[in-house]
């Protein structure tokens, strides 16, 4: 594995899921084609006594009350109509729908709580011990090994981050932003060619044109990155910027035994958020790095409050970190292996490998929930 595209590696495609889910889908619209939960999710899930003392909390406490709030927020609009994600039929044998809000509600009043004096409970070990209990999580180390995935044979999950690049990009195609990033018009067209028929050129034909606008065009490298992450923001020479986010993939599923992102066939059509909605989203992710998760919502269910705890690759120093599921992607259906972290807002690929430094691959997981 070249240490060049490490960074490239380790982001994983949090956004490329059937329906490209996340916590912000509100809508009534059903969720279609949702992947099937199989894995026996007791298997790799067991009541523990948490162990913390020795740990640093690092976790923004109000940027984590946030993350509670928007789960919560959720489940009082879907609880009835998407099961299969707010409360998964192989977890809840393990920790019940109402334990789960139960533990949410208690993360946002304690911090609410502690606002007045500005310390906060949450960041103690010894309050997160003697108020939560935990469900060990131990990695399913056949399923990362039948999808070409080598982790720790120690019950360690891997972790990966996934995040908001900026890159530069012109509204022209140019020999230096030969590359388009797309809205589709006709969804006739948007099974019809693969990605690399796109880069060839097949969306600029004539007959085409009409059908799709290019967004932005930009370089090889910064495509594969929007395509990877989901959300991206363009920025041009006039100063001006443009976020998109996916919206249509063209049905071709994303190859997990793949490790080489340039050989993917999926290509996505995108969308652009317009001002002000460009501006609520990014207030909106700010307050969400180092506390939102993407991992396997079928088996696991959104809102769980996750705590890893691990070495830091730099100090190695012990650390908790605190955070909720609340997002999934195509490479985690079936994958109880591995969660996504969301990292923040990158404006350089050098800002996300400084990140990436202080960041484990492999950390113990567990599921907190309030005794």
């Amino acid at each position: 594995m070249k240490k060049t595209t490490l960074f490239m590696l380790r982001v994983v495609m949090s956004f490329s899921t059937l329906s490209s889910f996340h916590v912000d889908n509100v809508s009534h619209k059903k969720i279609v084609s949702a992947p099937s939960a199989t894995l026996p999710v007791q298997n790799f899930f067991s009541d523990a006594q948490p162990s913390f003392q020795h740990s640093s909390v690092i976790t923004n406490p109000l940027d984590l009350q946030q993350a509670a709030k928007d789960a919560l927020r959720y489940f009082s609009l879907h609880a009835g109509d998407r099961k299969h994600i707010v409360d998964p039929a192989g977890f809840k044998n393990l920790m019940s729908f109402q334990r789960t809000k139960q533990t949410l509600q208690f993360i946002v009043d304690t911090i609410e709580q502690d606002r007045k004096t500005g310390t906060f409970r949450i960041q103690n070990p010894a309050f997160l011990e003697e108020n939560f209990g935990c469900m060990q999580w131990q990695a399913d180390t056949q399923g990362a090994a039948s999808h070409n995935v080598n982790i720790a044979q120690n019950g360690n999950i891997r972790l990966t981050t996934y995040g908001i690049l900026v890159v530069r990009g012109n509204r022209r195609k140019t020999a230096d932003f030969p590359c388009g990033l797309y809205q589709l018009h006709d969804d006739a067209l948007r099974r019809q060619f693969t990605k690399h028929q796109v880069l060839a050129g097949v969306l600029e034909k004539p007959e085409n044109k009409t059908k799709r606008t290019a967004l932005a065009w930009v370089c090889r490298q910064d495509l594969e990155d929007a395509l990877m992450q989901g959300t991206v923001i363009v920025k041009f020479a006039d100063g001006t910027c443009k976020m998109l986010n996916v919206d249509k993939h063209n049905g071709v599923a994303y190859d997990r035994k793949q490790k080489n992102v340039l050989a993917q066939k999926r290509y996505w059509f995108f969308r652009q958020l317009h001002a002000q909605a460009h501006k609520q989203t990014i207030d909106r992710f700010k307050h969400r790095k180092n506390v939102v998760f993407a991992g396997d919502l079928y088996h696991i269910g959104l809102g769980k409050v996750i705590a890893l705890t691990y070495q830091n690759p730099v100090t190695g120093r012990p650390e908790l970190r605190l955070g909720i599921l609340a997002d999934t992607g195509g490479a985690f259906v079936n994958n109880l292996y591995q969660l996504d972290l969301f990292g923040g807002i990158f404006e350089t690929r050098d800002e996300l490998k400084r990140h990436l430094r202080f960041m484990p691959t492999s950390t113990s997981a567990c599921v907190l929930y309030k005794k």
